[in-house]
């Protein structure tokens, strides 16, 4: 969560700033969340994504949110409704 919070921080700082600052904040922000990503968690992702027709709401779009939840739940992330004041939230609702 606190990378998610640092990224939006990150982007509303990029968009106010002039450009040295950008690239400054830009790369320390790449190489912190660099750290982080899972090539096998995004390719399989879009191969499982791109099979389905997701339009908000339709069963394909929540099939592929709870792909997603699911390995968020497994990087620690719990349910927003079964969480603690420090944990880290995964959360869907539709409308």
């Amino acid at each position: 969560m606190k990378y998610f919070v640092l990224l939006i921080l990150s982007l509303s700082i990029l968009s106010d700033s002039d450009s040295q600052v950008k690239f400054a904040v830009s790369d320390k922000l790449y190489t912190r969340l660099q750290s982080h990503f899972n090539a096998s968690n995004a390719y399989n992702t879009i191969a499982f994504v791109e099979k389905r027709w997701r339009l908000a709401g339709n069963p394909d779009f929540d099939e592929c949110i709870y792909y997603v939840e699911d390995i968020l739940k497994k990087a620690g992330y719990i349910n927003e409704s079964r969480a603690s004041g420090n944990d880290m939230l995964t959360s869907y609702e539709c409308g």
